[in-house]
């Protein structure tokens, strides 16, 4: 993952204690985080164990509004155009913030601009995969056969303009081999698609962690530009080229806005329940995040960052969604 210390949470410069201020003023009400992915989805179940720790932490219920649909845009949007007075949350996943506002072409909101992180929750990487019959064993390997192939080899996607797409699109051009595209819909039809082998290649997430320990697909790497703590054995792809690095976060936002105090009440809680070990245990076993120690203003730096360098990506693949 990114080389950054994975210091407790707690101990990250103006989290030594809870804002003061904010404990008497805010919350005054139930607090909804919505949840712009389906039920059942990573971020819904994040969002719940989140709450599970927040409601007693704020002395307030801590209710999930789970509202899909476009990408994540309808959830986003709904939480975007609400009052900001800390009571309306967003659970969002990476490419909601740094890719739909790239390829969608009509958004209801700006996020730069409407939404403010409040804190991260986790990371996770992204798997490359193979067919468990393809007769390679290691990413060098994959290159030469697909460079030797006669006829170009597939890959899997969870769509057109997807973070899978785009890791594809750049690991073939660094690596200077030809694929084929074939989108999916979604990370499970995708993970699908490798192991039945419709296609050779593909990107996956937790959901193909089964099929890999059952022996159906082969890990080449996973998406860090160093290797992931939880999987030490798979390589990074940052190992083989050096700057290719997309993992996957989970954080926090709230309408732009939203008062400071509140936003640091939240951080600072949000933090608090983080830190404990039974909850990262959680998140890590059940669905394979590890902690992501930035504070908001971190965070902000880190989602700026990453906006700015997927940008020529966008421009590079054209794809655009009405």
């Amino acid at each position: 993952m990114r080389n950054r210390a994975l210091a407790v949470v707690l101990a990250l410069p103006g989290l030594s204690g809870a804002p003061a201020f904010a404990q008497d003023y805010y919350p005054s009400r139930p607090i909804t985080i919505v949840v712009p992915y389906a039920s059942g989805s990573v971020p819904d179940l994040v969002a719940h164990l989140v709450a599970d720790k927040l409601s007693p932490a704020l002395k307030q219920p801590v209710r999930i509004e789970v509202r899909p649909g476009s990408g994540g845009n309808i959830g986003a949007a709904s939480v975007a155009q609400s009052s900001p007075d800390g009571h309306t949350l967003l659970l969002a996943e990476s490419p909601l913030l740094t890719i739909n506002p790239y390829i969608y072409r009509k958004l209801p909101f700006l996020a730069e601009r409407d939404l403010v992180p409040v804190a991260p929750v986790g990371e996770s990487v992204l798997f490359l995969v193979i067919n468990a019959s393809l007769p390679v064993a290691t990413l060098p390997e994959l290159v030469e056969y697909a460079r030797l192939s006669t006829t170009t080899l597939a890959y899997a996607s969870s769509g057109s303009g997807s973070q899978l797409h785009i890791i594809m699109e750049r690991l073939s051009r660094a690596a200077r081999m030809e694929l084929l595209h074939v989108p999916y819909r979604g990370i499970p039809h995708a993970t699908a698609a490798v192991v039945s082998g419709e296609v050779a290649v593909g990107m996956t997430s937790r959901q193909g962690l089964g099929f890999l320990q059952a022996g159906r697909l082969k890990a080449l790497a996973v998406s860090s530009a160093a290797r992931s703590r939880a999987h030490r054995d798979v390589p990074s792809l940052g190992e083989y080229y050096p700057g290719m690095e997309s993992t996957n976060w989970q954080g926090l936002f709230a309408p732009a806005g939203t008062p400071t105090f509140m936003l640091e009440r939240l951080e600072f809680e949000v933090g608090r329940a983080l830190a404990e070990p039974g909850l990262r245990r959680r998140l890590a076993d059940a669905l394979d995040l590890q902690p992501l120690p930035l504070t908001r203003i971190q965070f902000s730096n880190l989602l700026r960052t990453e906006r700015e360098h997927l940008r020529p990506e966008w421009e590079h693949l054209g794809v655009t969604i009405e």
